[in-house]
């Protein structure tokens, strides 16, 4: 589950594109600040807001959330931050930047789908990788793989989620794209770093797509906890 969802956040600011192999373009200039870009080694604090509904319980003083990414070349991903968890769920980890995580860079071209308007792409190609936030207990992944989310609703549909994605360069993608009955809005600006992309309903509620933004108050970190027509295990 772990890599599909990588590949999905990577198809989401890629437009699912082709890998060329030309030498990228020069950095663009984006907003000089915007707020959804974190640094190179920021500090990710949250609180899981839904441990209570952990099968079983959970042993918090065994708990740990890890920041790891993908690595297609090993078993195991690689771990680039790691927090205790406290009886209220809280955590607060320093994530590391590119000296972790240039040997796991995907390069990737923003390539967008059918008749669209409004095209920016800046670079013509970029690396990057997303993060995968991770809660163990003595060891073992929690519910299923372990994997948490970012998102303002209960994970069953509807919901904006968060992707915290790194970039070796800025980068400027947008595109406005019909789709069906539907119209997907790219408005993606990362800086060299780590970046908050939000995925699902724009805070003007007229559009859908990706987006910067920072996650307010409504978003929680959520484990997807089985509850109706579980296999064992899940």
């Amino acid at each position: 589950m772990k890599r599909i969802l990588l590949l999905a956040v990577l198809c989401l600011l890629s437009a699912c594109g082709s890998n060329p192999t030309t030498t990228p373009d020069p950095d663009p200039k984006p907003d000089p600040d915007p707020t959804s870009a974190l640094g190179d080694s920021p500090t990710l604090t949250g609180t899981i807001a839904n441990l209570d509904e952990v099968k079983g319980g959970v042993d918090i003083a065994s708990l740990k959330v890890r920041a790891e990414v993908d690595d297609t070349s090993l078993l195991e991903n690689i771990v680039i931050g790691e927090s205790t968890v406290s009886a209220s769920g809280a955590f607060s980890m320093k994530i590391q930047g590119m000296s972790a995580v240039a040997s796991n860079l995907q390069e990737y071209t923003f390539t967008p789908f059918g008749d669209c308007t409004d095209i920016v792409v800046e670079p013509k190609t970029y690396k990057t990788v997303s993060l995968l936030v991770m809660l163990y207990s003595n060891g073992q992944p929690v519910e299923g793989d372990g994997q948490m989310f970012y998102a303002n609703g209960d994970l069953v549909g509807g919901q904006n989620q968060v992707s915290i994605v790194f970039a070796d360069r800025n980068v400027i993608n947008k595109a406005t794209c019909p789709s069906g009955n539907e119209t997907i809005t790219t408005d993606v600006e990362l800086k060299k770093g780590w970046n908050t992309v939000i995925s699902g309903t724009f805070p003007d509620k007229k559009r859908i797509g990706q987006f910067n933004g920072v996650p307010d108050e409504a978003y929680k970190w959520l484990i997807p906890v089985c509850k109706i027509g579980c296999l064992p295990g899940e």
